[in-house]
């Protein structure tokens, strides 16, 4: 993964020096970095001196600096979990503006702060294929976009790997998780995805990379990744762009109540 890893490293840098667009890819001001103002930049990269579990990769507060209770007795099938930041505030505002308003030019700036992620955490090295958390049929009719598959290929393409994203397909519909116990969510994601027909062999023993918008109990992870390693896989490790909080409701409720509800 040595000369993917510098292929990567030299495409931001070029996208550093040559960026796209003139103005904030989020607010428009002025460019300073990666597609983003300063003022935005520096609400981006609170993240990184931010800690965070080395399991489900949620953030720890002050009062969880000693471990995750959460993760004790998980049984999460998939290897670890990273999100470039917490939901809220700008990694908030970010992603409604890419979900649900539809700014699907956001992939490539959002993408390339995942790539960060994935650059400078050696638990990553050795990814050899991509696979995006797959939406239900109703929902993908309703965004007309899978906002996972266009993150894993902003990775795919940065990263030199392949992105299967047919592979991991819906089995069936499933009830909103939003006030389901963590217990209540498995049970309701158990059969809900399938690897399709004839993919199987992509996945033999190979590492794979995760790739979603939202990690909040980590059910749907650990439902998709037992799928995953079912069909073959030799690892399922994942990345999201926002993650939540040890504890749930932590800094602010709302926010935590809409993590909740976009899983």
């Amino acid at each position: 993964m040595g000369k993917r890893l510098l292929r990567g490293l030299l495409r931001g840098m070029q996208d550093f020096l040559f960026p796209e667009g003139e103005g904030c890819c989020f607010c428009g001001k002025s460019m300073y970095r990666e597609g983003f103002c300063l003022n935005c930049w520096e609400e981006l990269s609170i993240a990184k001196k931010q800690e965070f579990c080395r399991i489900c990769g949620r953030i720890l507060t002050k009062h969880s600096l000693q471990g995750c209770p959460e993760c004790q007795d998980s049984g999460y099938e998939f290897s670890f979990a990273r999100g470039v930041g917490e939901y809220r505030g700008i990694y908030r505002n970010l992603l409604h503006q890419y979900k649900y308003v539809g700014k699907q030019s956001l992939a490539r700036p959002m993408g390339k702060l995942m790539l960060d992620v994935v650059l400078t955490d050696r638990r990553y090295e050795g990814t050899e294929v991509l696979v995006p958390v797959p939406l239900a049929p109703v929902k993908l009719l309703q965004r007309k976009f899978n906002q996972s598959q266009l993150l894993a290929q902003e990775l795919g393409q940065a990263l030199d790997l392949p992105v299967l994203a047919e592979a991991l397909q819906r089995g069936r519909d499933t009830l909103t998780q939003a006030k389901l116990s963590r217990e209540e969510r498995r049970a309701n994601l158990e059969g809900a995805f399938m690897v399709q027909r004839g993919m199987g062999h992509f996945l033999q023993g190979r590492k794979l990379l995760l790739v979603d918008d939202v990690f909040t109990t980590g059910s749907t992870a650990a439902e998709a990744a037992k799928v995953l390693l079912s069909a073959g896989a030799g690892e399922v490790a994942v990345l999201t762009w926002a993650t939540g909080l040890v504890g749930g409701s932590g800094r602010e409720g709302r926010d935590s109540r809409e993590l909740e509800e976009l899983s």
